[in-house]
């Protein structure tokens, strides 16, 4: 499951999912351009946080979970997998190849 930045971002859901997946309820998958963003915003809406503090939160993140910051070229390749998968695991992979007109 792809961890994006707007899901670190809060405390308690950073906390709660990084615990089911420490339990292998998902296997967590993130690039280093989301942990980026992640501690860029929290530096910007909270100037009062310590940098190194920050910092050893990322480094303790990506230490706990050394396989899940992949490429950013690989993490969008897994999706995309991911959605097919999805598609065939519910009986619409015909979805996929089928021609759709938007009517406006």
């Amino acid at each position: 499951m792809t961890i994006t930045a707007n899901v670190l971002y809060p405390l308690k859901l950073r906390g709660m999912l990084l615990w089911v997946a420490y339990q292998e309820g998902f296997t967590p998958v993130w690039s280093t351009e989301i942990l980026d963003e992640w501690i860029r915003n929290l530096k910007r809406n909270n100037p009062e946080l310590c940098s190194k503090k920050l910092e050893k939160s990322c480094a303790q993140v990506n230490q706990g979970f050394p396989y899940a910051c992949v490429t950013h070229e690989k993490l969008s390749s897994s999706y995309h997998k991911y959605l097919n998968y999805q598609m065939k695991m519910t009986g619409m992979s015909w979805l996929l190849h089928w021609p759709v007109k938007l009517i406006i």
